[in-house]
């Protein structure tokens, strides 16, 4: 059995990529946690930064607000 992975992501957009994280879980054990704002996963890798195997960041993502 393989590992899972677990990908911090930050993009604004990735609503409209379910089947890229569907596939990403199911054919490559990685686990992405999507966050909309820079914020939101900043803080969410403060709280625990060993949980993370990796981080993707999207080239323009919003800073902390959705506006």
């Amino acid at each position: 059995m393989r590992n899972t992975y677990h990908i911090l992501w930050i993009d604004d957009d990735y609503e409209k990529m379910s089947s890229f994280i569907k596939n990403c879980r199911l054919e490559h054990q990685i686990e992405l946690a999507p966050y909309k704002t820079q914020k939101e996963g900043l803080d969410a890798f403060a709280r625990n930064p060993a949980f993370w195997d990796g981080i993707i960041l999207d080239a323009k993502v919003l800073d902390e607000s959705e506006n």
